[in-house]
């Protein structure tokens, strides 16, 4: 089954293109045969159902009502087709690289050579060895019989392959694809099952990608001043964020969430100090731009990161002193796992 010729058809499906299987057929230069074997392969894999509209010109159409995770998958397909639609938005495809900067050169980015391996792994549910340098341990690992599920991308541009290991089945396992130094596909193919497939919806909702098992998503509230909270509004941080109040000069927002450092991460790098001379009637000038307001516990985790913080900076011999006998007697009693 020809992989171009597969998401060709995709696309012109999603692209409203109406006909039936011979018409497809010809128009692809496939047989009938395998235009029946893409609907199937829709089906099976991504769970996208093609319908056919009866009638003296009936046609093949997506049946959004049957469909799993329609909106996701038409999102997995526009990113697959990022790269051909930038390229052919040029008349001369030399142009791209003069037009457009990247934030990172994607040809020097090692792992991006294990994507399509992982993806096809995914899809044909094959078991996979996975050679990789921990950052814990500092040292070259082997993950073997590996059951790769999804593979996700955090906030900060990189992708994690996440799944099962034979030896641990009952909580996923995840690899920073950056970390991953070769990829051998095995032999051996695994079953999906219900009680693996749940943790998805976990990772739907997380920031990033680290989740807690058994830890119930709490409130969380930031108050946030009114410059920085305009990038929270145009690019929400999780699903679950909504406006509590706002007045002229900050907003404070509410999430429902299990908090991880990924999550603690971000606040602290929105919380950046700010000045825009055109709000200087507001006090921005004066303040950081993030405030935790609630849980208690996240709070003090932010106290206590910028003691350490103010720790690094501060050259008063007194002041020194007294915070650094303040964090060498501090214990860690935070949810968040220590990274």
């Amino acid at each position: 089954m020809s992989q171009k010729k597969f998401f060709e058809y995709v696309n012109r499906l999603i692209d409203h293109e109406k006909r039936n299987r011979a018409s497809w057929a010809k128009t692809l230069s496939v047989t009938e045969r395998t235009i029946t074997n893409f609907n199937k392969r829709l089906e099976n894999e991504y769970g996208i159902v093609i319908g056919f509209a009866s009638g003296p010109y009936g046609y093949y159409d997506v049946d959004k009502s049957r469909s799993r995770n329609f909106d996701e998958f038409i999102n997995f397909i526009q990113n697959l087709n990022s790269p051909t639609k930038i390229s052919e938005s040029f008349l001369n495809n030399n142009e791209v690289s003069r037009h457009l900067i990247f934030h990172q050169n994607w040809n020097h980015v090692r792992w991006m050579r294990h994507f399509n391996p992982l993806l096809s792994a995914i899809n044909n549910q094959h078991c996979v060895t996975i050679n990789f340098f921990s950052f814990r341990t500092e040292t070259d690992e082997v993950l073997e019989d590996f059951m790769p599920y999804w593979m996700k991308q955090n906030a900060y541009f990189r992708w994690y392959v996440i799944g099962f290991t034979a030896s641990d089945a009952s909580f996923p396992t995840i690899i920073g694809c950056d970390k991953i130094r070769s990829i051998s596909v095995d032999g051996r193919t695994f079953e999906r099952n219900a009680t693996q497939e749940k943790y998805r919806y976990a990772y739907e909702n997380a920031f990033g990608v680290y989740i807690y098992d058994g830890r119930a998503p709490e409130l969380v509230r930031i108050e946030v001043t009114r410059f920085q909270s305009a990038y929270i509004k145009s690019l929400p941080l999780h699903p679950s964020q909504e406006i509590e109040s706002e007045n002229d000069r900050t907003t404070i927002f509410r999430f429902k969430l299990v908090v991880n450092h990924e999550f603690a991460y971000e606040l602290l790098r929105q919380n950046a100090w700010n000045f825009n001379p055109n709000m200087l009637d507001f006090p921005h000038p004066k303040v950081t731009a993030v405030k935790v307001l609630e849980p208690a516990w996240l709070v003090d985790y932010f106290h206590q990161t910028y003691k350490r913080a103010y720790l690094s900076y501060c050259d008063d011999p007194e002041v020194r002193l007294r915070l650094k006998n303040d964090v060498d007697i501090a214990q860690y009693p935070y949810p968040i796992s220590e990274f």
